[in-house]
């Protein structure tokens, strides 16, 4: 007779409403959030289908991770709540093939999307500091990724649920690194465009930039309280499926928070300083930078100001009467610098 003590843990409860119910709600999240990414492809197609190569390809590798996941996650509701539905005694015994590949996908998706987001800090920021947070989002993307597709792999060949016992805490370090890494992009984003704010008074460029840190908060929160509930759950409840809702829609998010990101730029082309347009990606131009630039190469003194017009002739001391065409100029020519950062800046992060 086999004692309690030598009996397999049991890590998984056979009850419908704990280990079946979060699987079937999840699945019907997952299939809506899969329409919401089909529209967010299509308006990506639509409006940026000129977009750089790497661009259209990091697009394309995401949304069709997210389609393998929904296939995926599918099967693995399908398995306990159809196939076995007559057979508690199924959740004790073996884990279909698709249950570890849940983790495998969302840590691949959410890996390329904040790699993404870590190359976009280091763009954004030239300072050593956010160079450094830069380094960190993508040390811990890795790490936080390459956790969750190695334990999968691992499972895979023993899928039973003393295994599963044993990866607990590596399945703990991934959706622990990858909440983590959410929130320092989300701070990081804020960080860099509040500073820009600050250096930029101008009422248009700072109105487009507020916009700007709604839309980094938005669009960040949602993962972070994506992972910080799947973590929870996942630590708190380790006898039902409860995790799985958000585990089933982690990738989903993130690959929406991506294209939201992308799809959120003016779609039409951005004013030059020559009047003209472009087609460019400008996300991945350092608009921030690039107005540093401008704001420091069109300091010029009151001298050269009042020399700058082709009727002044150079060294001659401007009238009376000059000075006032010269505050206009002045004016029209800081207008005209704060409608062209504002489109650089509305280009590349609405």
């Amino acid at each position: 007779m086999v004692s309690a003590a030598d009996s397999p843990p049991v890590i998984l409860v056979p009850d419908a409403n704990t280990a079946v119910g979060p699987l079937v709600i999840a699945s019907w999240i997952n299939w809506l959030l899969m329409g919401t990414l089909v529209v967010q492809l299509y308006h990506f197609q639509t409006h940026f289908s000129k977009d750089r190569v790497a661009v259209r390809l990091l697009v394309y590798f995401v949304v069709t991770l997210d389609v393998v996941q929904t296939v995926i996650s599918t099967h693995l509701t399908w398995f306990y709540a159809i196939a076995n539905w007559d057979r508690p005694a199924v959740f004790s015994e073996t884990t279909p093939w698709s249950g570890p590949m849940t983790p495998l996908m969302a840590g691949l998706v959410s890996g390329t999307v904040q790699l993404f987001y870590a190359w976009r800090i280091w763009i954004l920021s030239h300072t050593f500091g956010m160079r450094c947070v830069s380094i960190i989002v993508y040390l811990l993307a890795c790490a936080q990724a390459g956790t969750a597709i190695v334990s999968s792999i691992v499972i895979e060949f023993d899928r039973t649920q003393e295994r599963l016992l044993q990866l607990h805490p590596a399945f703990e370090f991934w959706l622990a690194g990858s909440f983590t890494v959410d929130i320092i992009i989300t701070a990081s984003m804020i960080y860099i465009l509040y500073n820009a704010k600050e250096r930029n008074p101008l009422a248009r460029t700072e109105s487009l930039l507020n916009k700007l840190i709604i839309n980094a908060i938005r669009t960040g929160l949602i993962t972070v309280i994506a992972a910080g509930i799947d973590l929870g759950l996942f630590v708190a409840f380790t006898s039902n499926n409860y995790h799985y809702v958000p585990a089933y829609i982690l990738g989903k998010l993130y690959s929406i928070s991506l294209l939201a990101t992308l799809n959120g730029r003016k779609s039409v082309g951005l004013r030059t300083t020559i009047g003209t347009t472009t087609s460019s990606f400008a996300p991945f131009e350092s608009a921030i930078m690039r107005l540093e630039v401008s704001r420091v190469t069109r300091r010029t003194t009151t001298t050269e100001i009042l020399r700058e017009p082709d009727e002044w002739s150079e060294g001659k001391e401007p009238c009376e009467n000059s000075l006032t065409d010269v505050e206009s100029a002045r004016t029209y020519r800081k207008a005209s610098d704060a409608d062209a950062d504002a489109d650089e800046l509305q280009g590349s992060f609405k």
